[in-house]
């Protein structure tokens, strides 16, 4: 088992959510480009703590949800993470990179992989960089 023991990890620009403020490296704000956790209506959950680089999300109707990014990205080299349940029903989320851009991001939800969509009342996305 390894132990990481650290002093401090901040991110390059210091505009980090209060959860991992004080945490240390640019590892962070070099991979980890945006995240956030709302609601089926589109309401970033507790803005404070649980979102990172988004300025909003909004809810387009038939489970479709833009996340808006608070700084664009200099390039469309990133992979969004999407996770979605439905008081734990097994909901899928999908996002297709033809709906991306540098300052915002689309992602989808369904109840089940062949069923059609469905809201979610839990929805996470963490968009991660691949360069």
């Amino acid at each position: 088992m390894s132990t990481l023991v650290v002093n401090t990890i901040k991110g390059q620009s210091g505009a980090l959510p209060p959860a991992i403020q004080n945490s240390s490296g640019t590892e962070i704000g070099q991979f980890c480009r945006a995240f956030v956790f709302f609601n089926d209506g589109g309401t970033i959950l507790d803005s404070g703590n649980q979102a990172f680089n988004v300025s909003s999300v909004t809810d387009n109707g038939s489970s479709e949800y833009t996340i808006n990014f608070a700084t664009a990205f200099a390039d469309l080299e990133y992979m969004p993470v999407v996770q979605c349940s439905q008081n734990d029903d097994g909901r899928c989320a999908i996002s297709n990179t033809l709906y991306n851009s540098t300052t915002q991001c689309k992602m989808f939800t369904r109840s089940g992989f062949t069923s059609g969509r469905s809201d979610a009342n839990n929805n996470m996305v963490t968009i991660w960089s691949v360069v």
